[in-house]
């Protein structure tokens, strides 16, 4: 896999929380952002098809949220 070095600034106290997580998880501070950044764009593009789908056929209902909302809790 091609990886490309990035310089990011983040709070100091985060990037010392980071640290910590990644000596106690036995990984790297890149491999800790690489995750948190997958989930949050994967969190993006869902919200993108949400809003794409309610343009097309309207917002969700209180019961199709109330529905989904229990789906999710079951898996």
């Amino acid at each position: 896999m091609a990886v490309t070095k990035l310089s990011i600034s983040l709070d100091e106290g985060l990037a010392d929380e980071l640290r910590r997580q990644a000596d106690v998880e036995g990984v790297s501070a890149s491999a800790i952002v690489a995750e948190a950044l997958e989930g949050k764009l994967r969190h993006l593009s869902l919200l993108r098809a949400v809003v794409a789908y309610e343009n097309e056929h309207g917002a969700f209902t209180e019961l199709e949220l109330a529905d989904a909302l229990a789906r999710l809790d079951g898996e």
